[in-house]
């Protein structure tokens, strides 16, 4: 199951927002979280954070965990590459289901069509709840006031 909000909502402002997405990003089926592995990685690290083989998320951990404005900076990165990778995830799938389908029939001796057809819809269920989870974390804990709140620290005008 993918992060909830309701576990730490009491707790949103004060946590580290970092954290919390890497919390979120953590919680992922594997079935999906290579894929956001690659789009963190592409987006927001500016391909040059390694992520070993797209499963392994404790690269883009030390690369969130940097200080001052380039934490603010690669944290809006990586919420807006989150935002924009989950929904497009979600669009693909739902638009490659007839794709897959016909690759797997006129390629018939391809495993490799077979099985991501055959993987489909279990991919496409996984992303849609990874973007309704992530819409509720983004709507009680990583809010806009909570990530100026997060500026203000990592910029020394406002202490924990």
């Amino acid at each position: 199951m993918c992060w909830s909000p309701e576990v730490t909502h009491g707790a949103a402002i004060a946590a580290d927002p970092r954290d919390m997405l890497m919390s979120f990003i953590e919680s992922l089926p594997r079935t999906i979280r290579g894929e956001m592995l690659m789009f963190l990685q592409l987006y927001a690290g500016g391909g040059r954070v390694s992520l070993d083989d797209g499963r392994s998320p404790s690269h883009l951990r030390e690369h969130l965990m940097a200080g001052g404005t380039a934490a603010v900076g690669r944290l809006l990165a990586a919420l807006a590459a989150i935002d924009f990778s989950l929904e497009t995830m979600v669009a693909r799938a739902r638009e490659a289901e007839p794709v897959l389908r016909r690759l797997a029939e006129d390629c018939s001796g391809s495993a490799a069509f077979r099985e991501s057809y055959l993987s489909l819809p279990l991919r496409r269920r996984h992303g849609e709840q990874a973007l309704s989870d992530w819409r509720r974390l983004r709507e009680t804990a990583l809010t806009t006031s909570a990530l100026r709140a997060f500026e203000e620290e990592q910029l020394g005008l406002r202490h924990k």
